[in-house]
């Protein structure tokens, strides 16, 4: 009789102890998910923050400025979890829900980083004029 007792109360037991272990399971998934997002935002801001007070390069500049945009795009997914390294253009443009003119404004920012990542130079003046500066400060403040 005692070994029946026994053997019908560590079921209980037995189930508690999976419940348990599943709450802690999430409980670790969540918080991996907070600290992800975190860093994310940590990022972006310091990239801003050399944005508006560093006199970078245009390929500093405009690498910082499309990733930016990156994490931007990939912090406004929400429970999407897009990793900002694979974010595009047009990805960045469709989580934003922009308007034609900012796509092309996008679009421009994205060609121009490319243009000087992978060139090493860019059509035009070797220094960012501050109305370029301040429309992409605009640009990224402006999305989502």
């Amino acid at each position: 009789m005692r070994r029946a007792f026994w053997a019908a109360q560590s079921l209980p037991l037995a189930a508690l102890l999976v419940f348990a272990g599943w709450k802690i399971r999430l409980a670790r998934l969540d918080d991996r998910e907070a600290r992800r997002i975190s860093a994310l935002q940590h990022e972006a801001a310091q990239l801003m923050h050399k944005l508006r007070h560093d006199d970078a390069s245009p390929r500093e500049y405009y690498s910082e400025a499309s990733r930016i945009v990156r994490l931007k795009a990939a912090l406004a997914s929400g429970n999407r979890g897009i990793d900002p390294n694979v974010v595009d253009a047009e990805k960045a443009a469709d989580t934003f829900k922009l308007d034609t003119e900012a796509r092309d404004r996008l679009r421009r920012l994205f060609e121009q980083n490319d243009e000087w990542q992978y060139s090493g130079t860019h059509n035009g003046p070797g220094r960012i004029s501050p109305e370029n500066r301040r429309d992409v400060l605009e640009l990224i403040e402006n999305l989502g």
